[in-house]
């Protein structure tokens, strides 16, 4: 039997403990398949760093999560984390993911909705 699959939907901060880097562990620990759909890249957290570099991935969404559709690549879960607030964006967010699909057993959902 395959491992759940979760997607994690959240910004990658380069150094430091915290968002995907302590997550992605965590989740395998878990036993789960973890998918990684981030949000933004950051060269450190934001606590106690001062001109940390920030990259809005917003814009890439709505492209990975079609390939991932055509594919027909399903999850068990979704799980966020940090999500670009709506005063620093340039564009609103993809909007929210409805499932709309299923496999093994009607287990599996699928993003869709973009």
């Amino acid at each position: 039997m395959p491992y759940p699959r979760i997607l994690t939907i959240q910004d990658i901060s380069c150094v430091g403990q915290c968002s995907l880097t302590v997550a992605l562990p965590v989740l395998s620990a878990c036993g789960l398949e973890t998918c990684v759909l981030p949000s933004a890249v950051l060269s450190t957290h934001t606590g106690g760093f001062t001109g940390y570099t920030f990259r809005d991935l917003t814009d890439d969404m709505p492209a990975i999560l079609a390939h991932w559709k055509r594919e027909g690549i399903l999850f068990d879960g979704v799980y966020t984390g940090y999500l670009c607030p709506g005063d620093t964006c340039r564009r609103p967010p993809p909007r929210r993911p409805r499932h709309c699909g299923s496999r093994h057993g009607g287990q599996r959902k699928a993003l869709c909705g973009l």
